[in-house]
């Protein structure tokens, strides 16, 4: 009787230690999944800003391009005229 009382509470303290790892997985898990989860939003949050941060720098980007082709052909236009006039 003495030894499976023995074996019995050897058999629970086993049983005791495995629930003890199988509990700390657990935690160690969820504030990994915790963690992830921040992280991914703070991916996500960083991901929005720079697609703004390219939009908004290839809308100033265009502006600049049109104001330079603008320029451009008006100076085109300026020199020819002026070209002519000498040339007359």
């Amino acid at each position: 009787m003495s030894e499976k009382l023995s074996a019995a509470n050897t058999a629970k303290c086993e049983i005791q230690v495995k629930l003890d790892e199988i509990q700390s997985q657990d935690v160690s898990v969820k504030y990994r999944e915790k963690r992830l989860e921040q992280e991914k939003q703070l991916l996500t949050s960083q991901n929005e800003w720079l697609s703004t941060e390219l939009q908004s720098k290839s809308n100033e980007l265009l502006a600049v391009r049109k104001d330079k082709v603008s320029l451009s052909v008006w100076v085109t236009e300026q020199y020819g005229k002026r070209n002519s006039f000498l040339l007359h």
